[in-house]
């Protein structure tokens, strides 16, 4: 019997929640040199905007068994990774790249492929034109992050049941994430009461928080996890499912930030005991609709609390010109006040 939920899908969601705007990207002349290294030159780049769905339809569509196809690829959209002339950089796929097994035997690799490469090419170019080199990257850098890229659509496809557990399987591409990983946690689960189906959602959304955090961290979003799993043996991913906890300095640093962002107005409570800066008034808002105009007050109870002391001031003087001789409908005129309603504040 599944004892957490009798479906493979659960709900996750994205932070800040809205579609980001996509930023442009710089752009620079980039070579295939000794058949297998892209070289990025510095000099002349330009500012281009990419195009929509470049990682569905182009990126999927490359063939990256052709090192040619990916130099027209990057030619025309940038290059997938790379680093300087010493080596590569992962920093841009995992938070601590060399900790991945994988990761760490292609970095041995490539480092030995880039070692050759500087002796038999680099080292042999005017140093004028090696100074002008501005990153390097083997085509595996690129087939790497490429790959990934791949399977993580894939994985998003599982979750949203596009595909079968057997396609992705089928059509797995990448080495740093193997799917050998993925299927043997999918049995492991499977045997603590949990429909392989659930594992497999499970294990789709883990993969897709784990390798999408670190790329997405330049833009300050992530993939947020609802932390819905409560039996022991889903602990280890404890801190993936569960939302980050900021605390308290950096979210108030975050309020400042968003107004900031608005351009808000800050205006001063005008009850006279609070005095407060605001930009919403707080109390009266239904469904996150805040009134930044016209508003006096920082809250309802602040409006309130002034009306009061408004009132009672009013009926302070209402009776204090009546013990002074003035009748009620000259009180009335000039406090603007009703006749009947002083009558009532002076008791006849």
């Amino acid at each position: 019997m599944e004892t957490i939920y009798n479906k493979s899908r659960f709900p996750i969601t994205t932070w800040p929640g809205v579609p980001v705007r996509i930023p442009k990207v710089w752009l620079r002349p980039v070579t295939l040199e000794a058949g297998e290294f892209l070289v990025s030159w510095r000099g002349e780049a330009k500012e281009v905007q990419l195009p929509d769905e470049l990682y569905l339809r182009e990126l999927s569509d490359l063939d990256l068994q052709s090192p040619k196809e990916i130099l027209h690829f990057a030619e025309k959209y940038g290059c997938l990774g790379g680093g300087g002339q010493v080596g590569p950089d992962w920093e841009d796929i995992l938070g601590k790249p060399l900790g991945n097994e994988q990761l760490a035997k292609i970095n041995e690799d490539v480092q030995q492929l880039r070692l050759h490469f500087k002796k038999s090419h680099l080292e042999k170019m005017p140093r004028k034109k090696q100074s002008l080199i501005g990153s390097v990257a083997h085509v595996k850098e690129f087939t790497l992050r490429a790959t990934l890229l791949r399977d993580l659509v894939r994985l998003w496809r599982l979750y949203k049941e596009d595909i079968s557990f057997d396609s992705l399987r089928d059509n797995w591409e990448n080495p740093v994430m193997p799917f050998s990983g993925i299927e043997a946690g999918v049995e492991d689960y499977a045997k603590n009461d949990i429909s392989k189906a659930l594992a497999q959602g499970i294990h789709a959304v883990l993969a897709l928080a784990i390798y999408l955090e670190q790329p997405l961290s330049a833009f300050h979003v992530r993939l947020e996890i609802p932390a819905i799993i409560e039996t022991e043996h889903f602990n280890q991913y404890e801190d993936i499912l569960k939302r980050p906890v900021a605390n308290l300095y950096q979210v108030l640093c975050l309020q400042l930030l968003n107004h900031i962002n608005e351009q808000a107005v800050y205006k001063q409570c005008t009850n006279e005991t609070c005095k407060r800066l605001f930009v919403r008034q707080r109390g009266l808002a239904q469904h996150g609709q805040y009134k930044t105009t016209g508003v006096l007050y920082c809250s309802n109870f602040c409006a309130k609390a002034q009306a009061q002391r408004t009132l009672r001031r009013r009926q302070a003087k209402a009776r204090r010109l009546h013990r002074e001789g003035m009748n009620p409908r000259a009180i009335a005129k000039q406090l603007g006040a009703e006749l009947e309603t002083v009558k009532g504040w002076i008791g006849g």
